[in-house]
């Protein structure tokens, strides 16, 4: 699953923008476009004015004077675009999560639920934001 939009710098907090950029680095559009989840960068380009084809006008990936890095915003991999001296933060997504082990508990045929190793030793469960991101994404944690 690849990052989804999650804010810009203008919406943020000063201080998790600061850690964002500390710990970025540069990376081409080619690759910045396989971290970030292609509709949501659509409705950016859109969104910044910019046209789908260069037979109407201005692509994004013509412009020169985008950037694209990747570094931690709150904690959590990104990947940002800075257009204008405004970051466009992506989150989520990140393939460790998606790849979390499964087992099936229940008989010793192995039929019953799926659930985490974790979850297994504990019934006490929530849903949490990751990264104290309020709109996700959403991990299920074990209290």
């Amino acid at each position: 699953m690849r990052k989804r939009f999650v804010t810009t710098c203008v919406n943020s907090t000063g201080p998790a923008i600061r850690e964002m950029l500390n710990s970025s680095k540069n990376v081409t559009r080619r690759t910045f476009l396989r971290h970030v989840d292609r509709k949501d960068m659509l409705k950016q380009e859109a969104a910044c004015g910019y046209s789908q084809h260069p037979k109407q006008g201005l692509t994004m990936a013509a412009d020169r004077h985008v950037s694209y890095s990747v570094g931690k915003y709150q904690g959590q991999p990104c990947a940002f675009f800075t257009w204008s001296a405004i970051e466009y933060v992506f989150c989520g997504g990140d393939r460790t999560q998606n790849k979390r082990r499964t087992e099936r508990v229940g008989s010793k045929d192995g039929s019953g639920a799926e659930c985490s190793p974790a979850l297994r030793r504990t019934a006490r469960a929530t849903v949490i934001p990751a990264a104290g991101l309020a709109n996700g994404p959403w991990l299920f944690g074990v209290l």
